[in-house]
């Protein structure tokens, strides 16, 4: 099942003067494996969110690393963040009231709000290396919307007919 998983990974002092090359090491993935600009520049912005939070939460008085690691799948990008810090589970963060944000001039705080716009699924757990943030996004999940409307359109003598192609398509991609 995962014998198409790809697993390069980059280990850097957590410091905001390296943010440069987590940045670099993601646009290095993305442009490998052909992904578009605008992908890349998603995971970009997660990553400067993602890696500032580490850098100022979970080492707020001592210095410590993040590891980043990608996990390329046919149909998705994972990025893994690891840390040794403080532990924050960015789930039990709420949805920011955007109007207060305007009416106040906050600044700040809005790193995992970033991060939950520009990906499709966002994670944290604890595993034996420490803190774990992992967010993907599904690169083809736009054509699997699209594939999925435009057989909801066919005439009903044609659904059966291509709506198992369709299963049996959905089926290849989860596999691969």
């Amino acid at each position: 099942m995962l014998k198409h998983l790809v697993k390069p990974e980059l280990t850097v002092p957590a410091h905001i003067d390296f943010l440069d090359q987590l940045r670099d090491f993601v646009t290095r993935i993305g442009k490998i494996h052909g992904y578009s600009n605008k992908l890349i520049n998603a995971f970009k912005l997660a990553v400067d969110e993602a890696a500032t939070n580490i850098i100022r939460y979970a080492y707020p008085k001592k210095d410590g690393f993040i590891t980043i690691r990608a996990l390329v799948k046919a149909d998705s990008l994972t990025l893994c963040f690891i840390d040794q810090g403080i532990h924050f589970n960015p789930n039990s963060v709420k949805n920011p009231d955007l109007n207060h944000y305007v009416d106040t001039g906050k600044k700040g705080g809005l790193g995992i709000f970033i991060i939950r716009r520009v990906m499709d699924e966002i994670e944290y757990r604890k595993v034996p290396e420490g803190n774990e943030l992992r967010i993907t996004k599904y690169c083809d999940s736009s054509y699997k919307r699209n594939f999925i409307c435009a057989i909801s359109t066919l005439t009903s003598s044609l659904r059966p007919k291509y709506f198992f192609r369709m299963i049996f398509f959905l089926r290849i991609l989860h596999l691969s």
